[in-house]
């Protein structure tokens, strides 16, 4: 019941209420799953495992956090929940999606190595190293069309040594993969 607690909206008679400001002053969740740590461990049990199930109203915790933008309750659920599952990995993708989020599924990309599997070969991983991975920008515009503006990392090689380059990223309320094939004519 403690992860369905930490991810529900607060309700605002619930929580603590600054003076100063009307905003409702929020429990660290960096501090409550530290302690949660503590207690697993204690019990022999795993919280990154408990935090991966999809135990709340059938998605995981990580779901809920991002599909109601909580980012400080995001940072800690990745922090112990290392390392992710594919089945979260794909959890957090489809929650980018419901929130239409391109900047944090791209920011995820970035930070949690969120990628559909299968689109990086191990030649990319090789090639790639340390490098960030694909940006990618985009601009909506209101009629359901979008600009996306691309920038493919060591571009030549990787087209050149693997024959192909994909990218992902959410537009229009859509995700989307973009596979650049090289074709090998004689």
């Amino acid at each position: 019941m403690l992860i369905h607690d930490l991810v529900a909206p607060p309700l605002t008679n619930s929580v603590n209420l600054n003076p100063k400001t009307p905003q409702p002053v929020l429990p660290d969740p960096h501090e409550i799953l530290a302690s949660c740590a503590k207690s697993c461990d204690a019990k022999n049990l795993c919280l990154s495992t408990l935090l991966q199930e999809p135990n709340v109203a059938g998605h995981t915790a990580i779901y809920w956090a991002i599909v109601n933008y909580r980012p400080s309750l995001l940072d800690a659920l990745l922090k112990h929940s290392s390392p992710l599952t594919p089945v979260t990995q794909s959890e957090m993708r489809k929650a980018c999606l419901v929130a239409s989020n391109q900047a944090l599924f791209q920011n995820l990309r970035h930070s949690a190595g969120l990628c559909a599997s299968g689109l990086w070969s191990a030649a990319d991983r090789l090639l790639l190293g340390q490098r960030p991975p694909d940006d990618v920008r985009i601009e909506e515009h209101p009629n359901g069309a979008f600009v996306a503006t691309l920038d493919i990392a060591i571009w030549q090689k990787r087209i050149r040594a693997v024959g192909s380059v994909s990218v992902e990223f959410i537009a229009c309320g859509e995700y989307l993969v973009l596979l650049l094939r090289h074709s090998f004519l004689p």
